[in-house]
C-alpha cells in the first residue's frame, strides 16, 4: 500500500457520497481504515476512509491518499444540508 501524506488541494470542491447503504465499490479498503463513503474529484473517483487518527484518506486501489479534512468535513455538510447522507 502507497500512502501520500500531504493533503492534496484541488481546484473544484470535493462531492461526496456519505452512508453505508450507498457504498457498492469494487475496491476494498485496508482494515485499519473506516471508509464511510465514496468522493469524486473531477473525473476520479475513490473511497472515503478515516484512519486511527480521524484523518480523511482517499483509497483508490493500492494507492492512499491524505485528504485535506476541512474540504471533507465542507462536502459532509453540504451533502447532509440538502438532506442526503447519514
Amino acid at each position: 500500500m502507497i500512502m501520500k501524506t500531504k493533503p492534496k488541494v484541488y481546484k473544484k470542491p470535493l462531492q461526496v457520497i456519505v452512508g453505508s447503504q450507498t457504498i457498492k465499490a469494487v475496491v476494498a479498503a485496508p482494515k485499519e481504515f473506516n471508509v464511510i463513503g465514496i468522493v469524486q474529484m473531477g473525473m476520479g473517483f475513490g473511497l472515503l476512509a478515516t484512519t486511527n487518527s480521524s484523518d480523511y484518506v482517499l483509497v483508490n486501489g493500492s494507492q492512499v491518499e491524505a485528504l485535506a479534512n476541512y474540504a471533507v468535513e465542507r462536502a459532509i455538510a453540504c451533502v447532509r444540508s440538502k438532506g442526503r447522507g447519514e
